[in-house]
């Protein structure tokens, strides 16, 4: 009889245990199910991102870390929720995609030794409507100057070649080994084609007066942004 009785009270204990603890389990189960990784590996090696109501934040975190990849230009919107998913065969094409997807238009990609280091997201050039002005005597519309777009310095990195040969804030690069710059993509696209081992002139504008500076190709060392000038002052270097 006593053996009877812990035996019933053994199964109230297992009772017990199905009834209250399973459901605790399979609640946690669909719960990380619900969170899937940020990065992942896709069909046929494709790399997968994809959030389900992230912050910016989050999502950005898990990109440095994996690739060991600078990302500014976006603290502003760090808390932002996202929802997001793409497979790509590449991470610049994935970066792409997801700059996309923010509707930031305006960005640079730097490498070194021909691997994605740094993505600067960088602000939209602002440009008013050229509307023209009039002379009070005679009337005659008097219209702005005609503007140019070229690269302007931001910020310098400390330690880079940029510092070391003396490039400054506030410089606008506006010629690369010879060839007009008038875009950060064109910028860009021009140092990767150049090795560190050759040396390149890189033409200056820096309060008007033209300079110019011989540096390594690939990673300059400037953070950059495009910026509109009127095209007499781009006459100053040409």
């Amino acid at each position: 009889m006593r053996y009877e009785k812990r035996f019933a009270r053994f199964k109230k204990i297992i009772l017990y245990l199905l009834l209250f603890q399973l459901p605790v389990a399979a609640g946690s189960t669909a719960a990380q199910s619900m969170d899937p990784p940020l990065i992942s590996e896709g069909p046929q090696g494709k790399l997968r991102l994809q959030a389900r109501g992230s912050p910016l934040e989050k999502i950005l975190d898990a990109i440095r870390r994996n690739f060991r990849l600078e990302i500014d230009g976006l603290e502003h919107r760090a808390q932002e929720s996202i929802t997001y998913f793409c497979e790509a065969g590449s991470l610049e094409e994935a970066l792409k995609r997801l700059l996309r997807h923010l509707h930031e238009n305006n960005y640079a990609f730097e490498f070194r030794e021909e691997r994605l280091s740094r993505v600067a997201v960088l602000p939209e050039a602002k440009i008013g409507p050229a509307a023209p002005a009039y002379q009070e005597e005679t009337k005659e519309p008097v219209f702005p100057p005609s503007l140019v777009n070229v690269v302007q310095v931001i910020d310098v990195v400390e330690g880079t070649q940029a510092q070391d040969r003396g490039l400054l804030k506030g410089d606008l690069i506006v010629e690369y080994d010879g060839a007009k710059i008038g875009g950060i993509l064109e910028l860009v696209k021009a140092t990767k084609e150049k090795s560190p081992s050759e040396s390149v002139a890189v033409g200056v504008l820096r309060d008007q007066e033209p300079l110019q500076f011989v540096l390594n190709g690939g990673f300059m060392g400037v953070r950059i942004q495009s910026i509109s000038i009127p095209k007499e002052e781009m006459d100053n270097y040409f």
